[in-house]
């Protein structure tokens, strides 16, 4: 029958996006000034995303006067500056992207925890994101699907906190309990699991591979 293989989302190369944010530290044009704006500075709990979901509006509830956290839903007046998703990603201007790609990085970069929250799919580029900017990944999803969960050199639970989304009104608390020492630990677990992540200069298409072969792939399926 069908097997079905998760693979990491492919997303820009760290080095490649630590060169643009000291660009973006330059630019003084309005687009590049509205992105900071709707990114925001980042903070000890960051989450910037749209309002298509349930578990997204309560995790805006849970956060809204918890000191320390950069929690935001965009509304739709937000969406039309240069992140929006109501005009139409594909339509605006190349460096109308790049600095709100790059206004949001440098938010995920200043911050501890990034909240990861359940979308559409089972899977979520966020998460990825999150890990590549050195924050600790907090999956609040009841269904989220990991690459390599099989593979005990791939370990998620060092690097990555999960929190079941009948809990969202107990995270705040979670979050502030957690002590300084298991941060640091969480932090360097997840830079190794970063790595090992990238296709550009890690290990994730020999992961791939290994996945094929442990599930017994035909070979002329891909």
């Amino acid at each position: 029958g069908h097997r079905t293989i998760v693979v990491p989302y492919f997303i820009e190369p760290r080095a490649i996006v630590s060169y643009w944010l000291t660009r973006l530290c330059s630019l003084q044009c309005p687009a590049a000034q509205r992105a900071i704006k709707s990114a925001g500075m980042g903070d000890r709990v960051y989450l910037r995303c749209s309002a298509n979901a349930q578990v997204r509006m309560r995790l805006l509830s849970a956060f809204r006067n918890v000191s320390g956290a950069d929690v935001k839903v965009l509304d739709p007046d937000e969406r039309k500056g240069p992140r929006s998703a109501s005009t139409g990603f594909a339509t605006q201007r190349p460096e109308q992207r790049l600095v709100a790609f790059l206004a949001s990085e440098a938010a995920l970069r200043a911050s501890v925890f990034g909240l990861v929250p359940a979308g559409l799919t089972a899977t979520s580029r966020r998460l990825y994101e999150v890990l590549d900017a050195g924050a600790i990944p907090v999956v609040v999803s009841d269904r989220a699907t990991l690459p390599f969960a099989g593979n005990p050199s791939v370990s998620w639970s060092d690097a990555v906190l999960f929190h079941p989304e009948r809990d969202i009104p107990k995270l705040p608390a979670r979050l502030a309990s957690i002590s300084e020492a298991r941060i640091a630990a969480m932090r360097a677990a997840g830079r190794s699991l970063a790595r090992q992540l990238r296709y550009v200069d890690g290990e994730a298409s020999t992961l791939v591979w290994q996945e094929m072969v442990r599930l017994g792939v035909p070979r002329g399926a891909v």
